[in-house]
């Protein structure tokens, strides 16, 4: 869960390998204007002589997360204009874009500007609210397999697989923890 930072919620920039599953990376602050996206992805970096260097984005992988905030677009792609290895993978996320998500080898499964319905994320509350929630039972079961942690419940304790699908993002739904 990364949520409502002032600037970028979460930057990979450099290039590297990165697997995220089951995360939510929400940015709604408030406090001020925010002109970044909640996620970068890039892979090159001016050096102190001002020449390009290329890192190679080997992997960035989101299985089963919400990235999601206030913007038209949360998203950005800053791959060098020279190319280099830019490897991405949304498998069963909900992404706040206005990026074409058509590509099933880079979307699979995923959703575009579907709304959460996060309980309050103006006060970091991310877990889903409501039964219409576009979280609930997208996700993948197959994204809770070859992680290095055990992924079978959310943030909360609550079980991933006791219903239908998991859903997607940190939390799992809950009739109980509903807001009242």
């Amino acid at each position: 869960m990364i949520g409502n930072c002032g600037a970028r919620s979460l930057a990979l920039t450099l290039g590297g390998r990165y697997d995220f599953r089951h995360c939510t990376v929400g940015n709604f602050w408030n406090k001020s204007f925010r002109r970044e996206t909640a996620l970068v992805l890039n892979n090159y970096y001016f050096d102190y002589t001002g020449a390009v260097q290329l890192r190679p984005l080997e992997q960035a992988y989101f299985g089963n997360c919400a990235i999601y905030g206030e913007k038209n677009e949360e998203i950005t792609f800053d791959q060098h204009s020279s190319g280099g290895v830019f490897n991405y993978r949304f498998e069963n996320c909900l992404l706040k874009t206005e990026a074409d998500i058509t590509d099933a080898e880079k979307f699979p499964g995923s959703l575009k500007n579907q709304n959460p319905w996060f309980r309050d994320p103006y006060q970091a509350q991310y877990q889903p609210d409501t039964l219409v929630s576009s979280l609930i039972n997208k996700g993948n079961a197959g994204v809770l397999n070859g992680a290095f942690i055990n992924l079978q419940e959310d943030i909360d304790g609550r079980l991933r697989t006791g219903d239908t699908a998991p859903d997607i993002g940190a939390y799992e739904f809950s009739e109980e923890s509903r807001k009242k």
